[in-house]
C-alpha cells in the first residue's frame, strides 16, 4: 500500500484508540464498568491495527530498499564489464551510479 498510505493509517488509528481509551476512562468515572470494558477492547483492537500499519509500512521500506540494491548490483556490473573492456570512464559512471543507489537503499532502510 504504500509507506506513507501506512504510516497515516496508523496515525489515524493511533487518533482512535485514544479516543477510545478517554471514552473508558469516562465510564469507568460513572461506575459504568461494562461500558468501560468495550471501549478499552476497541482501543486495544485499534492499537493493534495501527501495529500492523506500521509494520507493512517497515516492509514497504525494505521492499524498496530492496530494488534499489538490485538496481544497484546492475550497475557495479556494469562498471566491471566497462572496466574489463577498458572503458574506464563508462565504468567509473556505472560504479558511481550503483553507489547512488546504494545510498538510497541505505536512506530507506535508516
Amino acid at each position: 500500500m504504500g509507506e506513507k498510505i501506512q504510516s497515516f493509517e496508523a496515525n489515524v488509528d493511533m487518533s482512535r484508540a485514544f479516543r477510545q481509551f478517554q471514552k473508558a476512562d469516562n465510564a469507568f468515572v460513572k461506575d459504568k464498568d461494562d461500558l468501560a470494558e468495550e471501549h478499552l477492547a476497541k482501543g486495544l483492537d485499534l492499537l493493534q491495527k495501527v501495529a500492523d500499519h506500521l509494520s507493512k509500512a517497515v516492509e514497504d521500506d525494505y521492499t524498496k530498499a530492496a530494488d534499489e540494491i538490485d538496481k544497484g548490483n546492475t550497475q557495479l556490473q556494469k562498471s566491471i564489464d566497462e572496466y574489463a573492456d577498458g572503458n574506464d570512464n563508462s565504468g567509473a559512471r556505472h560504479y558511481n551510479n550503483a553507489l547512488d543507489y546504494y545510498d538510497q537503499a541505505l536512506e530507506l532502510m535508516g
